[in-house]
């Protein structure tokens, strides 16, 4: 592998280069969005990640972080570095006999590590951006060792693989998904370019994969037996037993494929930067239809048929054997990889000089989007860390100005502080106000307001009650009569609260 990173060390380090422009503002603009308030100013050990079934980034956080404490800037650095290298571990992996050319080596790269709906998402997660792309690179190994099997055969590589996929999976759940869709990439490849793929060397990758996936879930059972906690799968993302029955969740999940790989829009849940997944997505299809149509035999077509179909879906394996429809694009960390290999397969498809040329300038300017609509989603993260902050220091001016001790009492903050709607695109969490986050989550902005400096602390279930009871007469934040202050609590009224806010707070509404 490091005679062929040498050897492609200006291809890899042109898609570094890129990558390093499409995080630019993030790496540029420190901003703390949703759930990094928890972990910033952490001063603990926090077993939280335990509870999610993520012990591999509690147990990484132990040996890297200070008392869980996620580093600015420095974890965004590793994270894009590692996305970077898992990449490339993967197509050495997958293409160790045909290398493709140049060119094409830089466009899969680069799409890869850019892909806004994706990897966007996930790494704009700074409180553990880091730990996701080790996971990734951990993911990448195991499949590169899994190949290794075939020319080796030493039982050595099949337990590296094994562990390296259990600690990826540990660190979260996603990379299943990973592995099987680059597993199914390798079959695809090899049945395209072969009369047929050799399905006998299907078995080391699902004895891997089954293996980590078990051990997995045996530790995870273990650790919620031992701290007491509830499985987060099973009450987040499990849909067999949904009150709607199983055929609706069968129909919802591979709904949701067609949903994400065309980019549509469905209740408002829109794919951000959609439009480049899509037109990949046509292109592969048409290169699929092409493909089979070209093919000679019953069974040369129903394998082209079939791996296609499966190499689509395969991103979402995991979420087809939950019967979920419940994706972001977090979650959907094989996207990337799919999209790389599809520019493959379409450059593949175009043999006349003149459609490559047109290929090249197409895929070009799909790239630049992904370059655009990241710099656009961090910019919109910016904003709304602005206004987070503006919101914050007014609000605790307020209070020191009324002589409040806010270092002895909770705050209870009723309602939200919603950002005015200026136009700007959000995907999933980044670009959203935590002052408006389920309504307004006092746990989350009180958090926040102590990233500002503030020594605050959150009041308990029953101190939110109380000060709900007691703010029956008081006006909106900033209007005069919109900050109290009670015997063992300061209620700010930020808005009428709405049924989401006595969720999420529990409380309950007793007007």
């Amino acid at each position: 592998m490091y005679q062929y990173i040498l050897k492609n060390k200006r291809e890899y380090g042109f898609a570094l280069l890129f990558s390093l422009i499409c995080f630019g503002f993030m790496l540029t603009n420190h901003t703390i969005s949703i759930d990094e308030e928890t972990w910033v100013l952490s001063n603990s050990v926090n077993f939280g990640w335990i509870s999610q079934g993520r012990f591999g980034i509690f147990l990484l956080n132990l040996l890297f972080s200070n008392h869980s404490q996620y580093t600015p800037f420095l974890w965004d650095c590793l994270a894009i570095a590692f996305w970077n290298f898992s990449g490339i571990v993967f197509f050495y992996s997958l293409f160790q006999k045909e290398e493709p050319d140049s060119w094409k080596l830089i466009f899969m790269q680069s799409y890869y590590v850019s892909l806004p709906f994706v990897v966007g998402e996930i790494l704009s997660f700074s409180m553990f951006n880091f730990q996701i792309s080790l996971g990734m690179v951990f993911t990448a190994l195991a499949f590169y060792y899994s190949t290794h099997l075939f020319a080796h055969k030493k039982k050595s590589d099949a337990a590296v693989a094994v562990l390296l996929l259990l600690f990826s999976i540990s660190i979260y759940q996603a990379f299943i998904c990973v592995y099987v869709t680059a597993v199914v990439a390798y079959f695809l490849l090899q049945f395209l370019g072969e009369k047929s793929a050799d399905l006998q060397k299907i078995l080391p990758f699902a004895v891997t994969c089954i293996a980590a996936t078990v051990f997995y879930f045996v530790i995870n059972k273990l650790l919620m037996i031992l701290t007491s906690s509830s499985s987060y799968l099973t009450e987040n993302y499990i849909g067999w037993f949904s009150k709607n029955g199983i055929l609706y969740a069968a129909f919802m999940a591979l709904a949701n494929i067609v949903r994400v790989s065309f980019a549509i829009t469905i209740q408002g849940e829109h794919i951000y930067g959609g439009f480049v997944i899509r037109i990949l997505t046509i292109s592969f299809v048409l290169f699929s239809v092409y493909t089979f149509f070209h093919s000679k035999g019953v069974k040369r077509k129903s394998g082209v048929f079939f791996w296609t179909i499966v190499f689509v879906a395969a991103p979402f394996s995991l979420y087809l054997a939950l019967g979920t429809y419940k994706t972001h694009g977090r979650m959907l960390l094989a996207l990337p990889l799919v999209g790389a290999l599809e520019i493959y397969f379409i450059f593949q498809f175009l043999r006349k000089s003149i459609l490559k040329r047109i290929g090249i300038l197409i895929v070009s300017f799909l790239l630049f989007l992904n370059v655009r609509n990241m710099n656009q989603l961090f910019y919109a993260s910016s904003v709304a860390y602005e206004h987070d902050t503006t919101t914050a220091n007014e609000i605790m001016h307020d209070i020191r100005t009324l002589g409040l001790d806010y270092h002895n009492k909770p705050i209870v903050l009723i309602g939200m502080a919603p950002m005015d709607d200026v136009g700007l695109t959000t995907s999933d969490t980044v670009g959203a106000s935590i002052f408006a986050w389920d309504d307004g989550n006092i746990s989350r902005m009180v958090n926040f307001i102590r990233t500002e400096g503030y020594s605050v602390t959150a009041p308990s279930a029953k101190q939110i009650q109380n000060a709900y009871d007691a703010s029956a007469a008081m006006s909106k934040w900033p209007q005069n009569g919109s900050i109290k202050e009670l015997h063992d609590t300061i209620i700010i009224y930020l808005s009428d609260p709405s049924e989401k806010w006595f969720i999420s707070n529990h409380c309950t509404n007793t007007r």
